[in-house]
């Protein structure tokens, strides 16, 4: 079923809600809805969120596509070249 933008906008607070709680299954589930519904949404947020998700979850490999996918939306966003930059650093070559 298409979601409104509204409809989005409540996801991604119930996912970030779910973030800040530490129920990262949970946010990552809405974030992948989201983008299930709209693969840009927010020039990309989405799928940064959902990388930071996967990230912490140890699901690296994901979270590596998820960031260079939020990237493609905003090659030049700050955050998301400083949150695949720290990924880099910290995992490397390990996905």
């Amino acid at each position: 079923m298409a979601r409104t933008a509204l409809d989005l906008l409540g996801l991604e607070q119930r996912a970030v809600g779910a973030m800040n709680a530490g129920h990262l299954k949970e946010a990552a589930v809405f974030y992948a809805e989201i983008i299930a519904q709209n693969p840009g949404w927010e020039h990309g947020t989405a799928l940064y969120g959902l990388a930071c998700c996967y990230e912490d979850l140890g699901e690296l490999r994901l979270a590596e596509e998820c960031y260079r996918r939020a990237l493609s939306y905003e090659p030049e966003n700050p955050i998301f070249i400083g949150g695949l930059a720290s990924f880099l650093h910290l995992h490397g070559g390990k996905p």
